[in-house]
């Protein structure tokens, strides 16, 4: 078969693809929440006036797509990411389409599926698959080329190698990631409150019970502002979170870790001698680069997350903070003096916080914490007053944690025996729903192994929760909480 230009090929591959772009147009129907299907007479469309040499398919300016492309004595297909392109105006930029797409491949980068793909020669043809959850190149593609002669001959078994993928892998990647797109739709549909609450608020606690996704939650919602990928849903922990911050509280942090102090430095002499330098926190150096995003009007959004931020000394990390991080002073109108701030630089008209230190206006905090946990007592006043607080109940984010893991996400007898044992606890007079078992802790599980998840995981929780009671007591009430456990297949209790 002779290549004669884009225009050829799209309709060579058209025509030889058949039945195939009906199926198509209705899967995508569906996937895309259309209200009609697309054109089902053609799988891609191409207008001969653009003079372009690709093509996508027939109304995917705003999502994966299959792109099909002839320059350079080769010829292209596979699926892209196009962050460039949307063939109209709308209130999104192409990036804002494109991101819940990149989240979804990335959750599938390490699947069976892509990896066979791979073993067939796909590979990213444009753009680094690296670099894809940050969206640095406006353009991605997920395929494989195909040599041509000298006078573009494209050989027959490369031809129906080109449809067979198109039908067959490619097509399955392509509705995985729509599927997952759609469930990160959902569950950002589902918490939308609590988004509501963190932009409206600026700072924002998540408690609940443990295991209950509150860390998960919290990397969800500062994604979905940001855009930065989130590294639980893609399970690569090197990438790299530009406008997210992450740290978790511990006892022993203070004022030095999270704002700024004086740390040990090794002079320049050649005697491995030791000084102290005034060098920022994990928090202020993320305010600085959020601070220099908002000097230049790029609308960027920072989210900086604190784990189990009962866990320290919430008076000594903070310090003067109190005032800073309050919604009402944000910006520079909310500069403080740190107490190092005589040390400054007198003449680094360069530094943003030469005048003093302050949060700016695009930082958004979320802080996640266990409310039984014994330290929550000694949360100051003055913090709660500036947090907004959302309690994290465990049925909602079950669903979430349960699709993370192969045996669970379509497990009844799971979430059975998940909500059973939650509805026995919520009615123990010594417990309570806040006492509740979070799903976090199913992940454990190691096949249909109930038994060890019991006994090494559950069990000892509880028996933790019920630490100073009589032996007989705690005896009898883990027995009913095991009798509910065991039991996969009684319908939960109705809320109602």
């Amino acid at each position: 078969m002779k290549i004669e230009n884009t225009e050829q090929l799209v309709r060579e591959v058209n025509e030889a693809l058949g039945d195939f772009c009906r199926q198509f147009a209705e899967q995508r129907k569906q996937l895309a929440r259309l209200g009609r299907s697309p054109a089902k007479d053609r799988l891609f469309e191409y207008d001969s006036t653009t003079g372009r040499d690709w093509a996508i398919n027939a109304g995917g300016g705003t999502e994966v797509q299959y792109h099909i492309f002839f320059r350079d004595n080769c010829c292209g297909y596979g699926l892209g990411f196009n962050a460039a392109y949307v063939p109209f105006k709308n209130e999104k930029t192409p990036r804002e389409y494109m991101e819940p797409f990149v989240r979804a491949y990335g959750s599938l980068k390490n699947s069976e599926l892509v990896h066979s793909l791979k073993d067939k020669g796909f590979r990213f043809l444009f753009g680094n698959e690296d670099e894809l959850p940050l969206l640095k190149d406006d353009y991605y593609l997920f395929g494989k080329t195909l040599a041509l002669s000298t006078d573009n001959e494209l050989q027959t078994n490369d031809f129906e190698q080109l449809i067979t993928d198109i039908k067959g892998p490619l097509f399955s990647l392509y509705c995985k990631i729509f599927e997952l797109k759609k469930q990160g739709d959902v569950e950002m549909e589902k918490n939308s409150s609590v988004v509501c609450s963190l932009q409206t608020n600026q700072n924002l606690i998540l408690t609940g019970a443990p295991g209950t996704g509150k860390t998960f939650l919290a990397w969800q919602m500062a994604s979905a502002m940001t855009g930065d990928p989130n590294p639980m849903e893609i399970g690569n922990e090197k990438l790299a979170h530009p406008h997210i911050g992450f740290c978790q509280f511990h006892p022993s942090m203070d004022y030095t870790d999270f704002v700024e102090g004086l740390r040990p430095v090794k002079l320049k002499t050649g005697n491995e001698s030791i000084g102290f330098e005034l060098r920022d926190g994990i928090f202020k150096k993320f305010c600085r680069n959020a601070a220099d995003a908002h000097i230049k009007q790029t609308d960027e959004k920072f989210v900086f997350i604190i784990d189990e931020i009962n866990r320290g000394d919430i008076s000594k990390i903070f310090g003067e903070l109190f005032f800073a991080i309050d919604p009402g002073y944000r910006g520079e109108k909310g500069r403080i003096q740190t107490p190092y701030a005589n040390l400054l630089a007198e003449n680094d008209e360069k530094d943003v916080f030469k005048d003093g230190f302050y949060v700016p206006e695009n930082v958004f905090i979320i802080g996640t914490m266990n409310d039984i946990d014994r330290g929550v007592e000694s949360m100051d006043f003055a913090i709660r007053r500036r947090f907004a607080w959302r309690e994290i109940k465990p049925e909602e984010t079950q669903e979430s944690i349960f699709a993370s893991k192969d045996n669970l996400e379509n497990n009844e007898g799971a979430r059975n025996r998940m909500d059973n044992l939650n509805a026995a606890i919520r009615e123990d007079s010594d417990l309570g729903p806040a006492f509740q078992i979070g799903g976090a802790y199913f992940k454990k599980l190691d096949g249909d192994n109930y038994e060890a998840l019991w006994k090494n995981h559950l069990e000892p929780l509880l028996r933790e929760y019920l630490r100073g009671h009589e032996r007989k007591v705690i005896k009898d009430k883990i027995e009913i909480f095991k009798v509910e456990f065991d039991n996969p297949n009684k319908k939960p209790p109705s809320d109602e």
